[in-house]
Order: C-alpha cells, then sequence, then structure tokens
C-alpha cells in the first residue's frame, strides 16, 4: 500500500526540518524559534522564525517568510520587538519585527554582515558584533551605497581575491567555514534606538584593536557590557580568552579574569554585582579536552576581582553546555548561563552519559547541583521567561532530530508540569520506518565502565545474523549520546545494525576519562573500540564475517588506524580522516595548536618528529587490507583534503581495494552542514561501499 511506511533513504536529508534557537518572550506567553530545511533546487538551506504559544495550545505559525535564512531572534525587555538576523538583503544583516506581527525592517548596514543581537535592559538599544577593516564605510543606520554601488563593490573585492597575491602574516589566517583572513577583526557596535524601534544616530564601536570579540552581554541597569575575547600580545599563538567588561558608552575594557585556558559565555547577576561565565583553567596545552567549567567572579568596576573567581561545577566532574553530537542539527547551540531571579543560583546544561540536560548550581556553599530537566535526551538550546519560571528549549532523542518543549518550574527549580509545543517531523516520520535505538553499557578489562547505542534495522528479527557497522565519532573530545542520526538511519535501512560508543577520549564521563588518549591516539580508544564489538557480536545477531567500520574527522583517524591494526573488519568508510599527522601540523587551520596538545610540539622536542608518525595511520598504510573508501571536502580547513589523497595515494599504488570521493566546495562540515546534495551523494557513496563488501 502506498501509505505503508518506507525505510529511510538518504534523500531524505532534504525533507527533515531542523528546529532551534527558542527566544521566550519576557512574560513567558510565545516562544519564536527557527525551523530550517534544505532547498533541494537551489542546494542551499533556508530557515524563518516561527512562533507558538508556551504553554503548547493552538498551532505554531510561521513568522517570517522570504527564500533566505532568518535566525537568532532576540525579544526586546519590553516584549514589543524581536530583533534577529537574515540574509535576505545578500548578507547577514539585523532586522526588527513587531513582536504583534506586521512588515520587518532592516536595522544594520554593514560591508561585511551584522550579527549576535543584544538588547539594552530599557529596550532602547541593540549591541550587535560586524567586522571592519580599513577600507570599509563604518556601520550605518542606513544605505551608504545603492545595490549597483553594492554589487560592484563586492564584484571588486572578489576579483582582488583572485588577482591579487594575499600577504599572510598572522598563524590563524584561516578558519574552516570561513575561509582564508582578509584583514578584519569583529568587535562591538551598539545602536540607539527611539521608542518606535527606529535607529537614533549611526552604530558607535564600543570595542576594537587587532583582536576578536565574542557578542556582548548587557549590565541589568544598561551601563557595560561584558564579552569575551584573547588580547594578550599575541593572541594568535595560544587559545586563551578572558572576559572583559566595557562602558557601553565607551571606554577601555576591565579585564575581569585571569585565565589559564578559556573564559567565554559572560552572564550577568541579577543586581549587576557577579558574572558567571564557563571555561577551564587547566593551561593551553589541555585545549579542547578539558571539561567547560561553571565559574562566577564578582565585578566592581575599575577594581580587579579575578583572584575572586569561584568554581561553581568542577565538583561534578562533568562538561557544561551540550557536548553530544548529531548530523540533523543547524542552527546556533551556544548557551549562555542562566541566573534564578534571586541570583542565588544558576542554571546551565550539562553533559553526562550520553544525556544533555539542565541542572541548578548554588551560588553560595558546596551544595550539589540539582536536576532541573533530564531525561534520556539531548537538549541543545533553551531560553528562559523574565521571571524564570518558565523554560522554552529544543531536545531531540535516538528517534527525532528536535522539537520545542516548554517546562514550568517552581522557584527553587523543581520541574512543574513539561509539555511538547511542536512536532515538525511528525508527518514526515510517520510515512518512514525509524530504525529504534537502545542502550548498551559493558565494563573493560581495566574495570572502565563503557557506553554505546545500537541501532536495528527496521523490522529486525531475533534469530537472523546481520551485518553490522560501528561508527566512532569525531573531536575526538565530544560524545556520542541520546540524539538523532540521519546517517544512522540511513545505514539501518540497509539492514545494518548500527553501534556506536564514546570509548576513552569522549566527553562526559569525566576528565580522567577524556584525558586518557592524550598523547596516544589508537590506543586505548582502540582497545575500548574492539571491546566494543567484541560486545556487540555476544548479543548473537551480528554475523562476524560482514563488519564494518565508519567514521569522520577523529571517527575518520580512527577508521584508518583500525584498517592498519587489524583485518576483523571487511569494509572501511573514512570521511575527512587525519592520516599524516606530520603534514596535518602545518596544513590545517588547527594542526599545530591541537598536535601540540594531544601529541608532542612537532618543533619543540627531539623525537617529535618520531611521535608523530608513530600515530599517524599512514605510517600503517602497508598493513591495511580492509578496503577502504575515503569522502573528503575539498576545501576542508580543518582536516585538508591532502591527508585522505596521502592515504589513497598509498593504497592505490599497493594495489589495494580502495577509493577517494571528492566534494567540490565542501568543508569540514558537510556531513553535517554541507550543501545538502553534497550531503545526499556522501550518504549514497558510503551506502555503496558498504553494499559491495558487506553482501553475503
Amino acid at each position: 500500500m502506498d501509505d505503508e511506511p518506507r525505510p529511510v533513504e538518504a534523500a531524505d536529508i532534504l525533507k527533515i526540518r531542523f528546529l532551534s534557537e527558542p527566544a521566550l518572550s519576557p512574560d513567558g506567553r510565545q516562544v519564536v524559534f527557527v525551523v530550517a530545511h534544505a532547498h533541494e533546487d537551489s542546494n542551499e538551506y533556508r530557515a524563518h522564525l516561527w512562533i507558538a504559544a508556551a504553554d503548547g495550545t493552538g498551532k505554531a505559525r510561521q513568522f517570517t517568510h522570504g527564500n533566505k535564512r532568518d535566525g537568532h531572534p532576540v525579544w526586546s525587555p519590553d516584549g514589543r520587538w524581536i530583533a534577529f538576523t537574515t540574509s535576505r538583503s545578500g548578507h547577514k544583516e539585523i532586522w526588527l519585527i513587531p513582536a504583534d506581527g506586521g512588515e520587518a525592517r532592516r536595522l544594520t548596514y554593514t560591508v561585511h554582515g551584522a550579527g549576535n543581537p543584544s538588547w539594552a535592559p530599557d529596550s532602547r538599544a541593540l549591541a550587535f558584533t560586524t567586522a571592519v577593516d580599513a577600507e570599509d564605510p563604518p556601520p550605518q543606520a542606513h544605505a551608504f551605497d545603492t545595490d549597483d554601488e553594492a554589487k560592484k563593490r563586492k564584484e571588486k573585492r572578489e576579483k582582488a581575491k583572485k588577482e591579487e597575491p594575499l600577504h599572510v602574516t598572522r598563524l590563524r589566517y584561516k578558519q574552516d567555514s570561513e575561509g582564508l583572513w582578509e584583514g578584519r577583526y569583529t568587535h562591538i557596535w551598539v545602536q540607539a534606538l527611539d521608542a518606535d524601534g527606529d535607529s537614533v544616530g549611526d552604530p558607535r564601536p564600543v570595542t576594537d584593536g587587532d583582536y576578536e570579540d565574542s557578542p556582548a552581554v548587557w549590565s541589568p541597569d544598561g551601563r557595560y557590557l561584558a564579552f569575551a575575547s584573547n588580547r594578550i600580545p599575541d593572541p594568535d599563538r595560544t587559545p586563551i580568552s578572558d572576559i572583559f567588561v566595557v562602558p557601553a558608552a565607551g571606554g577601555p575594557p576591565q579585564q575581569m579574569t585571569a585565565s589559564a585556558g578559556m573564559a567565554h559565555s559572560p552572564a550577568w547577576s541579577p543586581d549587576g554585582a557577579a558574572l558567571a561565565y564557563v571555561g577551564h583553567e587547566r593551561g593551553p596545552e589541555w585545549g579542547y579536552g578539558s571539561n567547560n567549567i561553571l565559574y562566577m567572579v564578582p565585578f566592581q568596576p575599575g577594581e580587579s576581582t579575578a583572584a575572586q573567581r569561584r568554581d561553581l561545577s568542577g565538583r561534578l566532574d562533568r562538561p557544561v553546555d551540550n557536548m553530544s553530537l548529531s548530523d540533523s542539527r543547524l542552527g546556533s547551540l551556544i548557551n549562555y548561563p542562566i541566573w534564578t531571579a534571586d541570583g542565588q543560583a544558576i542554571d546551565m546544561l550539562v553533559s553526562d552519559w550520553g544525556r544533555v540536560g539542565l541542572r541548578r548550581f548554588p551560588v553560595q556553599g558546596a551544595g550539589a547541583p540539582v536536576a532541573v530537566l533530564a531525561g534520556d535526551r539531548a537538549i541543545t538550546n533553551l531560553a528562559f521567561s523574565a521571571d524564570r519560571r518558565r523554560v522554552a528549549f529544543v531536545a531531540g532523542d535516538l528517534h527525532n532530530p528536535g522539537d520545542l518543549f516548554s517546562a514550568d518550574l517552581a522557584a527553587d527549580g523543581t520541574l512543574e508540569a513539561e509539555r511538547q509545543v511542536t512536532h515538525v517531523n511528525a508527518k514526515l516520520f510517520a510515512g518512514l520506518q525509524i530504525a529504534q535505538g537502545a542502550e548498551l553499557r559493558f565494563t573493560s578489562p581495566e574495570g572502565v565502565e563503557l557506553q554505546g547505542w545500537v541501532i536495528k534495522p527496521p523490522g529486525f528479527t531475533a534469530g537472523q545474523h546481520y551485518p553490522a557497522v560501528l561508527s566512532i565519532h569525531g573531536g575526538p573530545h565530544l560524545m556520542y549520546g541520546f540524539a538523532f542520526f540521519h546517517e544512522f538511519q540511513v545505514l539501518a535501512a540497509q539492514g545494518y545494525v548500527v553501534f556506536c560508543m564514546n570509548p576513552r577520549g569522549s566527553q562526559g564521563y569525566g576528565q580522567a576519562f577524556a584525558d586518557a588518549i592524550r598523547g596516544g591516539w589508537g590506543e586505548p580508544d582502540y582497545a575500548d573500540l574492539m571491546q566494543g564489538v567484541d560486545v556487540l557480536l555476544q548479543q548473537g545477531y551480528v554475523d562476524p564475517q560482514r563488519l564494518g567500520v565508519s567514521g569522520g574527522s577523529y571517527g575518520g583517524y580512527m577508521t584508518c588506524w583500525i584498517a592498519g591494526h587489524t583485518s576483523r573488519f571487511q569494509a572501511a568508510v573514512a570521511s575527512r580522516p587525519v592520516t599524516n599527522l606530520i603534514s596535518m601540523y602545518g596544513a590545517s587551520d588547527a594542526g599545530w595548536m591541537l598536535e601540540d596538545w594531544e601529541f608532542t610540539e612537532l618543533f619543540g622536542s627531539a623525537d617529535g618528529y618520531a611521535v608523530l608518525w608513530k600515530y599517524s595511520p599512514l605510517a600503517y598504510a602497508p598493513q591495511i587490507s580492509t578496503p577502504l573508501l575515503l569522502t573528503h571536502g575539498e576545501q576542508d580547513l580543518r582536516c585538508p583534503i591532502g591527508q585522505s589523497e596521502e592515504m589513497f595515494v598509498a593504497l592505490k599504488r599497493d594495489g589495494k581495494a580502495t577509493a577517494l570521493v571528492r566534494f567540490p566546495g565542501a568543508s569540514h562540515e558537510l556531513s553535517r552542514a554541507g550543501a545538502p546534495k553534497m550531503r545526499v551523494g556522501r550518504l549514497d557513496a558510503i551506502v555503496g561501499w558498504l553494499r559491495r563488501y558487506l553482501e553475503t
């Protein structure tokens, strides 16, 4: 019958809706959020604002329209306006729309785009970020050139990129998904508004200098803006960043922290006497492998209070914020600490054993954090009402990419009621055979407890033996969890059991667990993954002669490493892998920094080359017998395509079964946010390779 559910296909990624960035009205009654989807004809994503009653009554309705991407909605504190970003003018700018509906109007006019709108407490100003170089006109409240002039300006700039040499002087001169640095630094500007939401004068700069500044947040009295920045003498050499406060009227920034690591995402206390923020103090050499910690520091204008910083979450030994992965999310996932109305506690997302939930941390004393929102799911975004008694959030699980929920809280954070507000993919999923997943826990020989998930094919029948695919996540310090993967559904629809797990090195299990692979990728993590496969085989429904392995980024590294260290797999697929740590060191936008942290300084130790080659999968290419497919975006600046090219040539020259699929224009984000048709093509290539080598 035509209405019978069908298997999930690669092309279904073109139909999934991706929900993100909820913004709750100050009174908690309405929530605006972003719904994005792929547009097949244009081969791009489009996104619009939607609005719904936060109590779940009535139907959500589309609030903005057009053929571009709208995002980052923010309610004005008086509830009259919603600021948002949109690319409808050709590049991202900030627009305003009345909260009760009506025509949106453009607020910013910049050369390179504006973002991160933040309202002043009195709703009479907006802070935003933009980048300006010496030849650009400053941001204005009106058009500084005609459409024709803007077109000519863009064409001139694009022509210069192709015809003029680029003189590189910065260490960090490129970034994946953004390209080569063009001499501009991102700073904070403020646009004053009148009672009708109209611009008063042109925007004025609040920060400057040869530094990158994060989005700003206003103090409760509207006198100050807090932001994060790396303002050490040579900021490119280290990821250290600090929290700063600058007068909203302009003036020198006041440094609030003296961080040994990264500090970001500041949030003011209700009385303006303190700032909460996220970061770590383990030093730059520990990089991305450190747990994000929730901190608090007092604020006194003109006085140094950095020594009074307090750790509010370290005793939990879990990272705050969402560390989980999914290939079915679009939009911003940044979350800031949320103070309770009385200033006695701070709410923050926590990643723990594959789950991402909301916990409340007391500001005083050493009390344990209280679970506010929990469950076998991953919360990605959230927003609170002004009184902190209602929260809107986006959450997904193994079988749902994500929907909008709202919850009512008691003053102490106790959950009083929770409701699902949207079902954005219900109609699509009703016609699909969604494979069911389940958690699988086991213990390593060393006594380390490990966690994985098994996604069984639709129509799974006990007593049969199925081919299986081991999937390995990237990072390496991220985590699989209770989150939806379209790729896993596609593989399960082909009749494969999909097994994913978090080996040592993953986040969500404590700092020691995440640090376990530092200095030795491919050792404890390899042992964990192989034991995971053994445990899977013990379940009795997987054919040991039809095993595949797949992964991307670090997962691609481990896929190649596994192929060079065992022949137990009959097929392997490495997407955007790292294969040669020596060539990766200088070719990647972050290679030297990552490898200095994770292995050794290439030029800082006598055995630097030997160490990096020892841990390079390419060194073991002669031992690979597993047919290996490599997929890679040609504009990947994180793991440049040369990493796949080197492995492909090594195997092909040796006459081994291998292939390389290149994706023009694609960055490192190909599998998560790449051009829709490219994502379909990548999945089709993976399915074709596995079919070829895992057939009975």
